[in-house]
């Protein structure tokens, strides 16, 4: 309670004019208070009780009741009152007796001048003790809330010393270690449970200890080693607790995120590999390939059709496919719909200004609901083909002609020898009249 309110005072004094002096020097201070004097030990325990007193003052003898026994009665039923006793005389020894006793302070009746400082003291000395308590209370409430958030943080907890003495651990560091806090807790050092190569590696704890002595919390990875032997990979963080040479220090296992990471890191580079590979097929591809989006536009093409082009690859990004060849509106007009169906586009001869022939086919990529991608685009140069059926219908027409020609020769050869038979035998049958004629003029 402050001096500056109403105080509330219980005089246990049996001369009236004595209590009246302490009256009035405590107005004469500027003390605000409310008295009430008793005598006797039943007269007390009521104002202790009824009263309920800011500050006692009391005589030391009395003739029913002393001072020394009213101290040892307040001591016990408000511990907390300022007790000050007022007498006549005390003596050295006895004075000691009373401190030691609880009283507050002693004053001489001859000497009232020292009541004020005393009572001034008394509640500044009350007021310390509150500020003390509520101090102390506070920080047992913050060592409560920290201590349930070090038992219940989910990861394994180290306080050590300067020395890397383990001083406090809660209890996930016992299912992360398998041991229990009576076995580590100022019996071992955490740098114990690390494996040898990352320990050197690490310079040391001091060398750790160092780095986190400028107060930012430092983070890194240890291998860490169990009751059993098991070796778990480990991510912690070390801050120094301001005010004190200790360290905090949290251990996460990763073990398992270690070997997802691992699992991770083959899968991307089977990826990595499997792209690489995709991109050397591509790339080697004789045949003319190009990626192209809903409105024709090269995204990406191999390294034929950038041979073919003349052009840089970097350069053909974002060209529409068919300023390379000779498209019709009703063939881009195809394209176009067979991407929106997500058919493929048969193949489809075009002939480009140079004089060469390819087959031209599209090939939608969707993925499982149905969404257009991009098209594969497919160009197969067919111009030695097409070259060679030109010359093949080249020499059907000459074959055709030579085997009319034949015919017509042949017909006219076998006429002749008909021809010729007829006439050899009409000269047969000429020589035999010639014959029986002369045979006939002779007889």
């Amino acid at each position: 309670m402050s001096i500056n309110k109403e105080l509330r005072v219980l005089i246990l004094e049996d001369v009236p004019a004595d209590a009246e002096l302490t009256e009035r020097e405590l107005r004469r201070g500027g003390i605000i208070f409310l008295s009430k004097r008793v005598e006797t030990r039943e007269a007390f325990l009521n104002g202790l009780k009824d009263f309920a007193p800011d500050l006692i003052l009391a005589d030391y003898s009395l003739p029913h009741f002393d001072g020394i026994s009213a101290l040892a009665i307040a001591k016990e039923q408000c511990p907390d009152v300022p007790f000050i006793l007022v007498s006549g005389a005390i003596g050295e020894d006895l004075a000691i007796d009373i401190f030691k006793q609880g009283a507050t302070d002693y004053v001489l009746k001859h000497r009232l001048s020292r009541l004020l400082p005393s009572v001034r003291r008394a509640f500044s000395e009350i007021e310390e003790k509150v500020q003390r308590k509520r101090a102390e209370e506070l920080l047992r409430e913050s060592e409560e809330k920290y201590r349930a958030i070090f038992e219940n943080t989910g990861t394994a907890m180290v306080i050590d010393e300067e020395d890397t003495t383990i001083f406090m651990v809660n209890a996930e560091f016992k299912n992360l270690s398998g041991y229990s806090r009576e076995e580590v807790e100022g019996k071992k050092s955490w740098t114990e449970f690390i494996v040898k190569d990352d320990l050197d590696r690490l310079k040391e704890y001091h060398y750790l200890r160092r780095i986190a002595s400028n107060k930012t919390p430092k983070n890194y990875e240890f291998r860490f080693i169990d009751r059993r032997g098991n070796v778990k990979d480990i991510f912690t963080t070390v801050t120094m607790i301001p005010g004190t040479r200790k360290s905090v220090a949290s251990l996460l296992d990763i073990t398992d995120r270690k070997k997802k990471e691992e699992q991770i890191n083959h899968l991307l580079d089977v990826v990595k590999k499997g792209k690489e590979e995709w991109e050397m097929t591509f790339d080697s591809v004789t045949e003319l390939i190009m990626l192209v989006d809903q409105n024709l536009r090269i995204t990406r093409c191999n390294k034929s059709f950038a041979k073919f082009s003349g052009i840089p690859i970097r350069e053909i990004a974002g060209r529409k496919c068919y300023e390379f060849f000779s498209c019709t509106h009703k063939q881009i007009g195809l394209c176009k719909l067979f991407m929106q169906t997500g058919e493929a586009l048969p193949k489809t001869e075009i002939k480009i200004k140079e004089g060469h022939w390819f087959y031209v086919s599209h090939c939608p990529v969707t993925d499982e609901k149905g969404i257009f991608h991009f098209s594969v685009v497919v160009a197969t140069d067919i111009t030695d083909i097409k070259n060679t059926q030109q010359k093949l219908m080249e020499y059907q027409e000459e074959l055709k002609k030579r085997i009319k020609e034949l015919e017509d020769f042949y017909e006219m050869g076998v006429g002749r020898e008909l021809r010729m038979i007829e006439l050899k035998k009409e000269i047969e049958s000429l020589e035999e009249e010639l014959v029986k004629y002369k045979k006939d003029g002779n007889s």
